[in-house]
């Protein structure tokens, strides 16, 4: 449908194109009182208005077919970019679930252990597992404790006056920092040391 619109549309330009030169060399003929145009200039003009016809045509239909094509291709490749996060996403589920299937033994095991200790180094050793799992992927646990305070690394929740430490010393890690390769992915939470203000005293 859309080739017979095109097609109809190239002819009906030809037909004013066409038109047009007509109306031109009548003018000529008019003007310079010209008893004859050559019928041959006629007939090459009308060859080349039909040229550009159809190359007009032409190049409408390719500028169509690349559109569709770029259309195609965005939809695939967002597509296929959708399928590799959720493959992603799959393979560390995958690796997660024997962490899982250990949590829950854990949890059974506590539900009748008289033991708290070894309820506890159950619970430890889950977590090693899991952390170890993240850290194969690529996760990194940023230690802060005693280190000068950064604040691409972390934000200060709260400052406690100290004279035994350097003055912006992170002293407490309230919740720890973890990079994914190099980026920071979460900044910790600290407290951090200041020193009292100097007091000057009243002059009497």
């Amino acid at each position: 449908m859309k080739n017979e619109y095109g097609n109809n549309h190239a002819r009906e330009r030809y037909r004013l194109r066409r038109t047009f030169y007509r109306d031109q060399f009548g003018k000529l003929v008019a003007e310079e009182g010209l008893a004859k145009i050559d019928p041959e200039l006629v007939r090459q003009i009308d060859l080349a208005a039909q040229q550009m016809a159809a190359e007009n045509e032409q190049l409408r239909e390719a500028l169509r077919r690349q559109k569709a094509d770029f259309d195609n291709f965005r939809r695939r490749t967002l597509r296929e970019k959708e399928q590799l996060r959720d493959a992603a996403k799959e393979a560390l589920i995958a690796t997660l679930l024997p962490v899982l299937d250990n949590f829950e033994r854990a949890i059974e095991s506590a539900k009748t252990a008289k033991d708290v200790e070894s309820v506890r180094q159950g619970i430890e050793m889950v977590a090693n597992q899991l952390m170890g799992l993240l850290e194969g992927e690529g996760l990194e646990r940023v230690d802060l404790a005693d280190k000068p305070f950064d604040p691409t690394l972390a934000e200060a929740l709260s400052v406690e006056e100290r004279t035994d430490v350097p003055d912006g010393q992170i002293v407490e890690v309230l919740r720890p920092a973890y990079k994914f390769k190099d980026r920071v992915i979460r900044p910790a939470l600290v407290k951090v040391a200041k020193h009292p203000s100097e007091t000057v005293p009243e002059k009497k």
